[in-house]
């Protein structure tokens, strides 16, 4: 079993629904129903859960008092699992929802890569080695462990999960290809024309210090601000 003390798991949920016809109206993305027993978001978060991952940070920023009440409440009354809010931790430090909040001081983030610039104090702490990405609005279950575990063996600096679905459908996701010895060659955030069968399924590992500097490397340049789209194409092109 993968030893997780290190991993700083990371949950980007900022969606705000409008994609989701009247499934959305009214509600944040993350927080949709699903089946009359869950929200979108409770399937990554259990997955974390189920997986012995301790905690787990919350990226958000559209009506994120909205989504941080909520998940205070449905997630943080049992020991051995918390969902944290960064620099709203403190106000949330009890069982009771705080009465206010800390004002924003950041600017807005534009994209997934600046959710984790923008709390970077809270994602690249001392100790973290490894940081898995999670997305809040796929319905899947999933044990982590293996896949950290085989990040760690090969020395990589990402591995991701993929899946194979149907050619018509490969255009809205991410688009990934391997080599024979599985090693990622491309990365095509919704592609005009897919030549591949393969698509990201939304979660990942990176290599905590590899992310960093990539993501020092690209913040104020000309980019989309973007882990799929900038991020992970800028660690290929660099081999």
């Amino acid at each position: 079993m993968a030893d997780l003390r290190a991993v700083r798991a990371v949950l980007l949920a900022d969606g705000e629904g409008l994609r989701m016809g009247p499934l959305g109206a009214g509600r944040l993305k993350p927080l949709v129903p699903y089946g009359g027993a869950c929200r979108l978001i409770d399937f990554s978060l259990a997955n974390a859960r189920a997986s012995g991952l301790p905690e787990v940070l919350l990226l958000s920023q559209y009506e994120e008092r909205l989504l941080m009440d909520d998940l205070h409440r449905v997630w943080n009354t049992e020991p051995g699992f918390r969902v944290r809010f960064g620099p709203y931790d403190t106000a949330y430090r009890g069982r009771e929802l705080p009465a206010e909040l800390p004002r924003r001081t950041w600017p807005p983030e534009r994209g997934t890569a600046d959710a984790l610039i923008r709390k970077a104090e809270y994602v690249f702490t001392e100790g973290t080695e490894d940081v898995l990405v999670l997305h809040a609005d796929h319905v899947y279950r999933y044990d982590y462990g293996p896949l950290i575990e085989a990040h760690r063996a090969s020395d990589a600096a990402l591995t991701l999960a993929y899946q194979r679905i149907d050619m018509r459908w490969v255009h809205l996701f991410g688009m990934v290809r391997f080599d024979g010895g599985g090693r990622l060659t491309e990365f095509t955030e919704k592609p005009e024309n897919p030549t591949s069968d393969l698509v990201f399924a939304a979660f990942c590992v990176f290599d905590a210090a590899v992310l960093r500097r990539y993501l020092a490397l690209l913040d104020g340049g000309d980019w989309q601000h973007d882990i799929s789209r900038d991020v992970i194409p800028a660690m290929l092109a660099a081999g």
